[in-house]
């Protein structure tokens, strides 16, 4: 995450849909689940953000206990939101 620039051009690029990219909120993420492995993704990636690997993540099938219900994992691809201002 740290060399990506945003450029959605995997989005774009993935004949699965399985990536979405927000260049406003500096965020991506990957359906694990959508992706069929192409790698089309990491091909045109030009700053070597992205890779392939064998091996896999384990698959949560439901949400853990937590305060907003959110699958383990979630804080890596999502930045959490500022508090409210009141």
């Amino acid at each position: 995450m740290e060399t990506c620039n945003y450029c959605m051009l995997c989005m774009r690029r993935c004949p699965a849909a399985a990536i979405t990219v927000s260049r406003e909120n500096s965020t991506w993420a990957i359906e694990h689940l959508t992706c069929i492995g192409c790698n089309v993704c990491v091909e045109v990636c030009a700053k070597k953000s992205l890779s392939m690997s064998k091996d896999s993540k384990p698959v949560h099938t439901r949400a853990e206990v937590g305060p907003q219900g959110q699958r383990p994992g979630h804080e890596e691809w999502h930045k959490q939101a500022a508090a409210p201002v009141e």
